[in-house]
């Protein structure tokens, strides 16, 4: 069974290609598929992850530090900036992820809070 386009091969939308860096647009090459941005975001993600293991293991990243709205952001922003002009931003437009873009700030903070205070009262 043959399917068109072929595995892998599906294109970034035209939407989403507008908020595709240029850097990240010359790693991929073009056409820009979907698959090559996956793979680009996931090695990052790798990198960003082992780094902030790495601080944690070495004490110079709390969890009081990580939880924290602002850390959120901060991650995102290392997660993405390479490669989306979005990074680090809330979103502004409405989806199906379930949060209505207003709601976004309140409701990271509130979630992040609550994660603090289980954090800081409850035994394990």
């Amino acid at each position: 069974m043959s399917f068109d386009p072929e595995y892998g091969e599906t294109l970034v939308a035209a939407d989403d290609l507008e908020s595709l860096t240029e850097r990240a647009r010359a790693v991929v090459g073009s056409p820009v598929r979907k698959a090559d941005v996956y793979d680009l975001e996931q090695a990052i993600w790798a990198q960003v992850a082992a780094d902030r293991l790495t601080a944690v293991l070495e004490g110079s990243l709390t969890a009081e530090e990580i939880l924290t709205d602002h850390f959120v952001r901060h991650v995102h922003t290392d997660l993405y900036v390479r490669i989306w002009t979005w990074a680090g931003r809330h979103r502004r437009l409405e989806t199906n992820v379930g949060v209505a873009p207003e709601q976004i700030a309140v409701r990271l903070r509130t979630d992040v809070d609550d994660l603090r205070w289980r954090w800081r009262h409850t035994a394990i």
